[in-house]
């Protein structure tokens, strides 16, 4: 999804309530009849699939009706705008790499099931 968002494409088209209502369905895993979900962490969301999923288990319908509310009062760009900052922020952070190792306690939880993060993103090399 990292590509559309950075194109503006997503909030061009999902503007009135329920369209991103049905947006948020889908990036939270919601699928159609046969199980199939919309979006993937690798190739992004697919627009013309994302009307009729079916909510997942991951967020209640009070939540999912909170954000859908929240975000129609001012639409998807402002939440989506850490996708058009990435490459500025990646050239703009790149030199504070020289000394790359973290030298304060820090508490990291890891999911298993993530499809962007494999554990194996994490071993040291």
């Amino acid at each position: 999804m990292s590509y559309q968002s950075q194109s503006g494409r997503i909030e061009r088209v999902f503007q009135a309530e329920s369209e991103i209502r049905s947006f948020l369905v889908a990036i939270y895993t919601g699928q159609d009849e046969d199980g199939d979900v919309a979006w993937d962490a690798f190739t992004g969301l697919s627009i013309d699939r994302v009307s009729g999923l079916k909510p997942s288990q991951l967020l209640s319908d009070e939540e999912l009706s909170y954000y859908t509310d929240i975000f129609a009062r001012r639409g998807l760009a402002a939440p989506l705008i850490y996708y058009r900052t990435r490459e500025i922020n990646y050239r703009d952070e790149i030199h504070g790499l020289e000394h790359p190792n973290i030298s304060v306690p820090v508490l990291f939880i890891q999911t298993l099931q993530d499809q962007a993060l494999h554990p194996h993103l994490l071993r040291r090399e």
